[in-house]
């Protein structure tokens, strides 16, 4: 792992381009906020057929789950609790990697538990 939650800023904001952070944002970087944002601006898109966006928000998340760190990676794990919220989530999810695809149907079941994490643990490389 090489990604720590640390320095994860500026990976975020060069992911999805059109989405970047304000100045206020580099001044006091919040990942989970601006991951949340960017979330939300990605369902967005995707709502209005805008796909690139879905694959560039995809692979970030593949990345930070593969590489980052263990706050890192409960960061990832937070972005698809929530994206379940998003109504366009499906067309989201269908760019997602193998190991962001093992985390989302994990959070998909009816059964799952928040609190718990996936419950066969972080799928391995």
């Amino acid at each position: 792992m090489s990604i720590s939650y640390g320095e994860i800023f500026p990976i975020l904001a060069i992911a999805v381009p059109d989405f970047e952070p304000s100045e206020a944002d580099w001044a006091e970087p919040l990942p989970y906020v601006f991951m949340h944002q960017m979330m939300e601006f990605v369902c967005r898109k995707a709502a209005a057929s805008s796909h690139d966006y879905c694959e560039q928000f995809a692979a970030l998340l593949e990345n930070l789950a593969i590489e980052g760190d263990e706050e890192t990676q409960g960061l990832v794990l937070d972005v698809i609790e929530d994206l379940r919220e998003c109504e366009s989530k499906e067309l989201i999810a269908e760019h997602f990697g193998p190991r962001v695809r093992y985390l989302w149907e994990e959070v998909s079941q009816p059964s799952y538990l928040p609190d718990e994490g996936p419950s066969g643990g972080w799928p391995k490389s």
